[in-house]
């Protein structure tokens, strides 16, 4: 037994166990390491040459793109061997053909020398004789054979051509046939006529081109057909010839033979005739066919021309309605353009007559005439101003005075160098400079809102008769009303012509449409809110009475009444909509110039007196200037006379030896007083 090993001893043995283990199992592993074969060396994917250089770049592609080609290289490649594979089988057979004729000669001379010999000159004479009969039979089975297989060629290859013929035709006659739709894609009248005379054209175009293809089949026939024939000619001048034509061939099977090829000659006529009558056939057919699509075509249009012909009028019922409130909107627009530039006119006037009246405080003003004729140009202008802004309140429904009326005003002026008029207005306050204060008072109101017709007549007077002025909501509104009761109207008469009269009254008849009868108010101001649409057909829209034929066009023409008025409402209360907003516009507008105009009139007669009192200061300057030139060499000679009597004049008078001198004197003063 062994003595059991000390404490200390088994501990150490247990401590160094897991180092001894690592180090035992390295130790394998490097024997194992060693022991085993090295690695078999990996084959590079790219082809080296014997120094080691690569025959072909390696680079990264798209996984899409290299597969794309590769299915590319496969397709390509495998055509390739179906090809070759074709042509291989063909040269096969095409050798084994001609192998075995040859040999089979060989096996009948073969056999024919082993048979019992009746003499070496007879034997030999018959050998050779039955050899050429054999080839004769053979070359013209032969021959006989390729006719066969060309007869067959070209049937099949006629019926390949009337295959492809009718293919095409009938690609044509179904592009004719398409012409329905583009019938429905057309957006007027003119369309559908364009879309017919291109289906006449189509049909015409299908005509000749059937006649250039049959002319080409035709020719195709007699040549193939031809080709047979003349195969046939060629074998037989070239192998059918007998003896006394200096051939090889016996009389018997010359004359077998021909027939052979007569009746191969005779079945391609009855061939070429059945095929020529298979085209006339064909174009009877086809022609059938294409008249048929354009009789339908045909028929399409009048229905389409009648669908077409009610959208047309509606669009141009519709449109002119239309083109009425866009002319009468920019005629107002241009109104208050003009409005707009007649007060800059008058405020650029009124600045005018302040700056002269400034430099004429300084320096004596312009000459006698401008003032005169600037003040005429503001009177003028306040009186084009007062009848466009009446008659913009007028058009607008801005005015609410109903009694308020302009009468004309007479712009001559009662200031030294004008003329007096040749009678005075009937309605005139009193002449002279305070008439232009008088013209003033009637503008003011004007300011205040009620304005009048602008028009500075060929006396300077604007004369404006309330009754001329149309409100611009009316007028469009009844353009409205008009283009509703016409569009109504024509969708009823086209409706009552759709659908059947059993039907009428129902909900594609008359009485759908009641509510839209009612028209709406001139100046009531739309209920709709902005931007509103028109309502999507409902679930119950197309539904109904059947029609009497389809709408053509079912997307523009609802199968009910009382849609298809909606709809045209809808675009009429868009009109209305599009005049309330320019009438609201415009009366702010209108609230603006009628605040500037009455800012511009509390100036106005300032600046009318001040140029008027400029006018008669220079008038009165001139006046006396004139005076003093008439008097002035009367005024020297007084003078002159003053001066000689002054110093005439001396104290030596009053003595009375000179007392003479002064009698003299007074006699003189006397006669000069």
């Amino acid at each position: 037994k062994n003595p059991p090993k000390p404490a200390s001893a088994a501990a150490a043995a247990n401590t160094k166990s897991p180092a001894l283990a690592a180090a035992e199992a390295a130790a394998e592993a490097a024997q194992a390491a060693a022991a085993a074969p090295p690695p078999e060396p990996v084959a590079p994917l790219v082809p080296l040459s014997l120094n080691g250089k690569p025959h072909c770049q390696e680079m990264q592609l798209p996984e899409d793109r290299l597969r794309g080609a590769l299915e590319q290289l496969q397709v390509g490649m495998l055509k390739e061997m179906i090809e070759f594979s074709s042509r291989t089988i063909i040269t096969a057979h095409t050798w084994a053909e001609d192998r075995e004729g040859a040999l089979t000669e060989e096996l009948d001379a073969h056999l024919r020398q082993h048979r019992p010999r009746a003499g070496r000159i007879e034997e030999e004479t018959r050998l050779s004789r039955s050899v050429e009969l054999v080839a004769q039979r053979r070359r013209v089975e032969k021959h006989m054979r390729a006719q066969s297989k060309a007869v067959r060629d070209q049937a099949e290859q006629f019926g390949e051509w009337v295959a492809a013929l009718e293919a095409e035709m009938a690609r044509s006659i179904e592009r004719l046939h398409g012409y329905d739709s583009f019938l429905a894609q057309c957006m007027s009248c003119k369309g559908l006529d364009i879309r017919k005379r291109e289906a006449e054209a189509l049909r015409a175009r299908i005509e000749r081109d059937l006649a250039a293809k049959l002319a080409e089949l035709s020719e195709r026939i007699a040549s193939s057909c031809m080709r047979v024939t003349d195969a046939n000619k060629a074998f037989d001048a070239a192998e059918l010839k007998s003896f006394e034509e200096g051939g090889q061939y016996a009389a018997e099977n010359v004359g077998t033979y021909r027939r052979s090829l007569q009746a191969v000659d005779s079945h391609m006529e009855g061939a070429r005739a059945s095929q020529l009558q298979r085209l006339e056939e064909l174009r009877a057919d086809i022609t059938q066919q294409a008249d048929e699509a354009l009789e339908y075509v045909h028929s399409l249009l009048p229905s389409h021309h009648e669908d077409m012909g009610l959208l047309e009028k509606l669009g141009e019922l519709l449109e002119a309605a239309r083109k009425k409130a866009r002319t009468e909107l920019g005629r107002n627009s241009e109104e208050g353009i003009a409005i707009s530039q007649e007060l800059d006119k008058l405020d650029s006037l009124l600045g005018a007559a302040a700056a002269s009246n400034q430099e004429g405080a300084g320096s004596g003003g312009l000459n006698g005439a401008a003032p005169l004729q600037l003040c005429k140009e503001v009177l003028r202008s306040l009186d084009v101003l007062r009848g466009m802004l009446y008659k913009q309140a007028k058009v607008l429904t801005f005015l609410q005075s109903t009694g308020l009326k302009i009468e004309p005003v007479d712009l001559t002026l009662d200031a030294e160098g004008e003329e007096p008029p040749a009678q005075s207005p009937p309605v005139t306050p009193a002449g002279g400079a305070k008439s232009a204060a008088a013209k003033k008072a009637p503008a003011a109101p004007a300011g205040k809102g009620a304005s009048a017709k602008g028009a500075a007549g060929k006396g300077g007077a604007a004369a404006a008769e309330p009754g001329e002025v149309v409100p611009l909501a009316g007028d469009i509104e009844v353009v409205i009303d008009a283009c509703k009761r016409d569009t109504e109207a024509l969708a009823r008469a086209y409706y009552d012509v759709i659908f059947p009269a059993e039907v009428k009254g129902g909900k594609g008849g008359k009485g759908g449409a009641k509510d839209a009868k009612k028209p709406a108010s001139a100046t009531k101001k739309p209920a709709s809110p902005k931007g509103r649409r028109s309502p999507s057909p409902g679930p119950g829209d197309e539904e109904g009475p059947e029609p009497v034929r389809p709408i053509r066009y079912p997307h523009r023409i609802p199968r009910r009444l009382e849609v298809l008025l909606q709809q045209t409402d809808d675009v009429l209360q868009g009109l209305r909509e599009q005049l309330a907003e320019h009438v609201a516009s415009g009366m702010k507008e209108l609230r603006t110039q009628v605040i500037r105009a009455y800012r511009l009139v509390e100036r106005t007669p300032a600046a009318a007196m001040s140029l008027l009192v400029r006018h008669e200061l220079h008038a009165a300057r001139r006046a006396h200037s004139d005076t003093i030139k008439t008097f002035y060499s009367q005024q020297q000679e007084l003078l002159s006379r003053v001066e000689a009597i002054r110093g005439s004049m001396h104290p030596r008078m009053i003595n009375p030896s000179n007392r003479h001198e002064l009698k003299a004197l007074e006699a003189g003063e006397a006669e000069r007083s």
